[in-house]
């Protein structure tokens, strides 16, 4: 189940700045819809530096009247994010194949609202997309369940906070929570979040990047003396 959080209807963050959402999509694509390639019309121009479309009020109000989103035509030094993005994925493409299809791993992408739900075996995963800034990618990832504990996410600009299933009495807490990246589908392990560092931070920012997290439910009791 994926539940969008925010009210129905609200403009897009990208109705109002130019945002390279190429570099974003390629992990929605994957990640919800199981996408084989991801290959942007025109990808060869995503090096060039961002000019003015000329497009003018008219093509604007046009685009808005087909519900087009502008940000899709608009270069914005997309070329640099979109290649991290590639070379991430491009080396957990083993992982991907073995989780494609099983409802194991999800997709989500920033588009008219502030963040989404997933839900998963043991957990909910809320997910918050963070305040867009002009010429950076928007938020989005993939989320790969590796069992019921373990978790690899990979996106761009998110915050995530791990929940217990609905109407379970119990509380969540994490074991380990690794940033790092992957060389030919093997994870290499960088920094180890602990402490307050992990238990606030969770967290995905304006680049490429990728965490193995490792959580743990327990029941909190009330001594009565």
């Amino acid at each position: 189940m994926h539940v969008r959080l925010g009210a129905a209807g609200t403009p897009s963050c990208s109705d109002y700045f130019p945002f390279p959402v190429t570099a974003t999509n390629v992990f929605y694509a994957i990640g919800e819809h199981n996408a084989l390639c991801f290959a942007p019309f025109g990808i060869e121009d995503l090096l060039a530096p961002a000019l003015d479309d000329g497009g003018g009020a008219e093509s604007i109000l046009l685009m808005a009247a087909l519900n087009i989103d502008r940000s899709g035509f608009t270069l914005n030094g997309t070329g640099p994010y979109l290649a991290l993005s590639y070379e991430l994925l491009g080396n957990m493409l083993g992982i991907i194949q073995k989780y494609r299809g099983t409802g194991k791993m999800r997709g989500f992408v920033q588009h008219h609202d502030l963040g989404c739900v997933l839900a998963f075996s043991k957990y909910d995963l809320k997910i918050s997309y963070k305040q867009p800034q002009e010429g950076k990618p928007i938020s989005g990832g993939l989320v790969i369940e590796v069992s019921d504990d373990e978790f690899i996410m990979v996106g761009i600009g998110f915050k995530v906070e791990f929940l217990p299933k609905g109407g379970e009495p119990c509380k969540v807490g994490y074991i380990r929570i690794e940033e790092g990246t992957f060389i030919q589908d093997e994870w290499i392990r960088g920094r180890i979040l602990n402490g307050d560092e992990g238990a606030y931070r969770i967290e995905i920012g304006s680049v490429a990047a990728a965490l193995c997290v490792e959580m743990y439910k327990y029941e909190s009791f009330v001594s009565i003396s």
